[in-house]
């Protein structure tokens, strides 16, 4: 017990050490992701935070900006990002607002998250359920209370996947969505290949445009699937960061997981040894 904590502590200086290093060699302004939500936006959220330990604050930022920012509102967006060095989520996570970004924070870099559409669109579907019932049914009173926050997310998601969501309802009718339970409700969405056909355009389309925006500009933008990837290597080197960690199966993150058990993913052997050496010399820059 006493060798794991010492190797814990031992972890955790050198994080903090790392934080200072990252800070010390980065030549951008801002880092964003950009991803769509359910694209491993929240792992990205954990090598940021966790290992790489980038100032970062979702909660405030997607709570202050993300429903201002479809009223063409970025002003809480901008105050928020004075405080912090790294962003995902919302308001970045959906439509053009990667556009605002760029243009309120010059010289910043921008991560586009993937995964395979299909996956993507099962996931997305799930995860939001709540959200989408509301949506359908048409009584934003229903779930007020249940699930992750379905009010606030069933607002953005109407906003920006109206059109795959008027397919879905010229398909399932308000009379019809209300007459059934959730979980039949669930499955009848699940099942309808137009809505999730519709769902999947849109993400699509909104990858390759995110793609073109920053075709002529490499040094400012990465594209990262984490299921192709099981090194840091690529996006440090696009970070600038010095290479200091071992190559090591990146963990997948999901939003539901407790900030506690996240720290437990944390390992010594995360870094390069190299890295140790320094440490343990104290001759870290």
């Amino acid at each position: 017990m006493v060798k794991f904590l010492t190797k814990k502590i031992m972890v955790r200086s050198a994080l903090n050490q790392i934080r200072d290093i990252c800070l010390a060699s980065k030549s951008w302004n801002k880092c964003f992701g950009i991803g769509a939500n359910k694209t491993g936006t929240s792992t990205l959220d954990y090598v940021m935070k966790n290992i790489l330990r980038l100032r970062t604050n979702q909660v405030d930022i997607v709570g202050e900006s993300a429903i201002q920012a479809t009223k063409g509102n970025y002003s809480p967006f901008a105050k928020q990002m004075d405080l912090v060095d790294f962003h995902q989520d919302l308001p970045l996570s959906t439509g053009n607002f990667y556009v605002a970004a760029d243009a309120l924070f010059p010289g910043s870099k921008f991560i586009l998250t993937t995964r395979r559409q299909e996956d993507w669109v099962r996931s997305f579907i799930s995860f939001y359920s709540c959200s989408i019932l509301t949506i359908i049914r048409d009584d934003w009173e229903y779930n007020h209370s249940r699930g992750r926050y379905p009010s606030f997310c069933a607002s953005w998601i109407n906003f920006h996947y109206s059109c795959a969501l008027a397919v879905l309802k010229s398909n399932i009718s308000t009379k019809s969505a209300l007459a059934m339970n959730d979980g039949q409700l669930i499955e009848l969405i699940q099942a309808d290949r137009d809505f999730t056909n519709a769902l999947c355009a849109l993400f699509q389309t909104r990858n390759c445009e995110i793609k073109h925006y920053f075709s002529r500009r490499p040094n400012d933008f990465i594209e990262v699937d984490w299921e192709g990837t099981t090194s840091l290597k690529p996006l440090l080197e696009f970070l600038e960061i010095p290479d200091i960690f071992q190559t090591y199966n990146i963990p997948k993150i999901n939003s539901s997981d407790k900030d506690d058990s996240k720290e437990e993913i944390l390992s010594p052997n995360f870094f390069s040894s190299e890295f140790i050496k320094m440490l343990k010399t104290g001759n870290l820059k």
